[in-house]
């Protein structure tokens, strides 16, 4: 069989389970003994080795195999989560992910790694990583005595509805079914099995839940509680002329008590095990001859298991060039709208213009759904932060609590793609010279455990991201030295260096107060490498700091880079499109408000002093024609104020951004171009390039 057609999508879900590992490893780690996570592991090493085994990459499968079995001697007790176990297995997913991906590249992966080795070891020699208390010699007994684990937990709900059942002559089973070995396409199995159940019975219960086992979120068996009159050893036989079944059982459930607890709390499963009844096929039949004189009843009605439509697919994976060839498309749309809007002004027809509004409502609606199929959360960023944290506190010998909050934020793909990076710079600062050691972080009355706080949220057409941390700050004197042994400064300098131009200090390229390089930080490439970044995709960055209460840094972004929002202004006879993000405001400004200082011209606006440019200027023009009055535009860039001379505004519009031809490459002070509603193409500026190349 070919696969090639479905490597990509492999590669996506196969990242989705590394993702999962990774998280859960670092759950487990909270809490060695939590049975759910180490199942949720097993399940996803699972499901990664089907996938694998049925693409033909036998190596990663292989690999993959050994993982499931160390997670499979976990599980079941045979060995304890311990510290060194937990770092043979992050060592195991970091390997795992790179055989992944030379895989994926078609690369040689004959080679083997010693981690390999590594996790033979622990599986041939168990003994050395058992547990030596009775709790888990008792939970290993148990788990091995069972021949399909699984006992199904009825809410009140569910209790309710087996009462409501045994009143109208129904018995309810608990059917315990487990898949062959290698199973593929474990969900549609389970899915002939509902749907060979659905006609003769009502189900009320599943264990793993539907959606677990619709995206095949478990290991090979699966319970359901049913409602029947039909005979024991009907339901079993049904189910097992399905393929891939391994094994049936079916256990009877006794009418419950009305006060017995059905939360699933440790102390009442004795209990909630003596109602489960083994059913044999005599005992099956017996119950089915007292019944059969009864006319048959309806079934139930109210199941919280939907058996129709239950494995319906709720997302659907589209190539991003797919989708980008779409919102282009939808891009043209909002040009082509725009000339039909202007095409309108000169139409007096009461009914076209009703037509061409409903048009605009229309193409309106479209742009925005558009828009938001190239939104994205976040967490896909936020979600591989916890295991580099947790790595590099290790590698420093500190003790930091990561909380995200804000994860579900949505933003423009683009952007998601390229945050990461500042991101994890911003990261590494606040581990190496934010948080202290232990030693001093007590002596300052702190706890012990230093804690960074990563946060993303809306703010009007914006998206913050704030990383926090209770740390020691900035040294503002550690930072006046450096500046003077780079020459930032003057060292017979006698001025007091404020936080703010410390901040400022610290964003200067090759900067850095490390005292020696590390693995972690010390090359001045941190901050700097983060201011860039970030004005490339059109945002900013702001520091704040407090001695030995800790420093916050807030990202400022838009949401999204493929259809903004511009104002539109005329210099040399040409139109540009100026992002309105930047835009403060809007002045006309006479020839007796232009002073001078250091031979550059300024206006003073509320007592604020601002930089007075000429864009045509600026642009490679001559000088913009004085009249009477200027029409000046006030934008940001890095934090300053500028006021641009320009000769006329045309007002606001929702452009959209094209990218220049490669054979012109990046030129400063262009963003890009887009088509106006009248045909026109208009350079869109970029603000802080251009402002930086002036000066």
């Amino acid at each position: 069989m070919d696969t090639s057609e479905f490597r990509d999508v492999f590669a996506a879900e196969a990242r989705d389970y590394l993702q999962s590992l990774n998280d859960d490893l670092l759950a487990l780690e909270t809490t060695p003994d939590n049975p759910k996570i180490l199942d949720e592991m097993f399940r996803a090493a699972h499901s990664l080795k089907g996938m694998s085994g049925t693409m033909g990459f036998e190596a990663l499968a292989d690999f993959t195999h050994q993982m499931e079995s160390v997670l499979d001697l976990l599980r079941t007790g045979e060995i304890v989560a311990n510290k060194e176990i937990i770092n043979v297995l992050f060592t195991a997913i970091d390997y795992l992910e790179l055989l992944l991906e030379k895989t994926l590249l078609g690369e040689d992966v004959t080679a083997v790694n010693e981690i390999a080795s590594t996790l033979e070891e622990i599986i041939v020699n168990k003994e050395r990583f058992m547990s030596t208390s009775e709790q888990s010699s008792d939970l290993t007994s148990e788990q091995t005595d069972d021949k399909i684990s699984g006992l199904v937990i009825l809410d009140p709900f569910d209790r309710e509805t087996v009462e409501q059942g045994y009143a109208q002559g129904y018995d309810a089973f608990e059917i315990r079914i487990r898949l062959r070995p290698k199973t593929l396409l474990k969900s549609v199995r389970v899915y002939t099995i509902f749907q060979a159940l659905e006609s003769m019975s009502t189900i009320i219960k599943c264990k793993p839940s539907a959606q677990d086992l619709e995206e095949e979120r478990f290991d090979l068996e699966f319970s359901l509680v049913v409602l029947t009159q039909e005979k024991c050893d009907t339901i079993v036989s049904i189910i097992e002329n399905v393929s891939e079944v391994d094994n049936v059982q079916a256990l009877a459930i006794d009418r419950l008590s009305p006060t017995m607890d059905t939360e699933g709390t440790a102390g009442n499963v004795d209990a909630k095990t003596a109602t489960l009844q083994p059913i044999s096929k005599a005992n099956a039949n017996a119950n089915s001859e007292l019944q059969s004189e009864e006319p048959p009843k309806e079934l139930p009605i109210a199941t919280p298991v939907q058996n129709r439509g239950v494995f319906a697919d709720k997302f659907v994976r589209v190539e991003t060039d797919r989708l980008d060839k779409l919102i282009n498309l939808v891009g043209e749309l909002v040009i082509s709208r725009t000339q039909v809007l202007e095409m309108g002004k000169s139409i007096e027809q009461a009914e076209s213009k009703s037509t061409i509004v409903q048009l605009d409502r229309i193409t309106t609606d479209l742009q925005y759904a558009a828009m938001k199929l190239r939104m994205v959360p976040i967490k896909q960023v936020f979600d591989r932060f916890s295991r580099m944290v947790r790595d590099l506190a290790q590698a420093t010998n500190k003790e930091i609590q990561l909380e995200m909050k804000g994860e579900n934020t949505e933003l423009d793909r683009s952007l998601v793609n390229q945050i990461g990076d500042p991101l994890v710079h911003l990261l590494r600062n606040s581990i190496d010279h934010g948080i202290e050691q232990k030693d001093v972080r007590l002596a300052k009355g702190k706890t012990a455990q230093g804690h960074i706080r990563i946060e993303a949220r809306h703010e009007g057409s914006h998206v913050l991201v704030e990383v926090s941390d209770d740390g020691q700050g900035v040294n503002v004197e550690k930072v006046r030295a450096k500046a003077v042994k780079r020459g930032l400064i003057s060292a017979n300098s006698t001025a007091e260096l404020t936080m703010k131009d410390a901040i400022s200090l610290i964003f200067e390229p090759g900067f850095s107060t490390s005292d020696q390089v590390t693995d972690v930080s010390g090359r001045g490439v941190g901050m700097d490498a983060v201011k860039a970044s970030v004005e490339m995709l059109s945002g900013s960055v702001e520091m704040e700091s407090s001695a030995d209460r800790g420093s916050m840094v807030i990202i400022k972004l838009p949401l999204t880079l493929a259809i903004i929002k511009a104002l539109l202004v005329v210099t040399h006879q040409q139109t540009y499109a100026i992002p309105i993000s930047s835009v403060r405001e809007n002045l006309l400004v006479s020839p007796e408000q232009i002073k001078s200082v250091n031979q550059k011209k300024v206006i003073v606006l509320r007592n604020e002093v601002l930089p007075l440019l000429d864009l045509a200027e600026i642009l490679g023009f001559s000088r913009s024609q004085v009249s009477e009055t200027l029409s000046v535009i006030i934008v940001e860039s890095h934090g300053e104020k500028v006021g641009l001379i320009v000769e006329d505004l045309l007002g606001q519009q929702e452009i959209v951004i094209k990218s220049l031809s490669d054979l012109l490459g990046d030129i400063p002070g262009i963003a890009g171009a887009t088509v106006l509603g009248n045909g026109q193409v208009a350079l869109i500026l970029d603000n802080s390039t251009l402002i930086q190349k002036e000066e």
